[in-house]
């Protein structure tokens, strides 16, 4: 598993991203690189993101954790942002599932 401020580097067309404890303010984002051969400028990133909790707790209510790009994908990586337009923190650690389409236009 990684952070979500560290850039990440997988080779296929299709995996998940694990990431640690996700903390992320109410309101707030943040930005990484995901670097993968597969992807390029004209690649489709679709992305899921599910949030694991520990056994006792539960996401505060109000709490939401988004991924999306944070702009179009270029050669051999992208920006994934994660945003959290809630209104409580999120605490809980998240993996977020990646599938590359290759597009030819």
């Amino acid at each position: 598993s990684t952070s979500s401020a560290t850039a990440v580097g997988l080779q296929s067309v299709a995996g998940v991203i694990t990431l640690h404890t996700t903390a992320l303010a109410a309101g707030a984002e943040t930005e990484f690189t995901f670097n993968n051969s597969q992807i390029s400028s004209t690649s489709v990133v679709m992305l899921m993101l599910t949030v694991q909790q520990a056994a006792a707790s539960t996401e505060s209510d109000g709490a939401t954790l988004v991924a999306g790009l944070g702009g179009p994908p270029g050669s051999g990586s992208c920006q994934i942002r994660l945003t959290n337009p809630g209104s409580a923190a999120t605490s809980g650690a998240a993996k977020i599932h990646f599938f590359i389409i290759k597009t030819t236009t």
